[in-house]
């Protein structure tokens, strides 16, 4: 599994910061394959990640919004594949 990670220049170091659209696919991941509760695996990701308040919006709604919506974007994706 490879997870890609922005690099930003601050001064003599820098740091690694994931964005919040990768911070989201690690809290599915661990929701749809490692039977972990949403509610609880967002919460770690949020505490443990380095992101913007707004991208923390942006992480809570695509977790919800893909957990809400999963029956009807499996359904679109069984319908158009042979």
């Amino acid at each position: 599994k490879r997870i890609l990670k922005r690099k930003f220049n601050r001064g003599k170091g820098s740091i690694n910061m994931k964005s919040g659209r990768e911070v989201a696919v690690e809290v599915l991941d661990e929701v749809f394959f490692k039977k972990a509760y949403s509610n609880i695996a967002l919460n770690n990701a949020l505490n443990k990640s380095n992101v913007r308040d707004i991208d923390k919006g942006l992480i809570t709604e695509l977790v919800y919004g893909t957990l809400k919506h999963k029956y009807t974007i499996d359904e679109i994706i069984k319908a158009i594949t042979f």
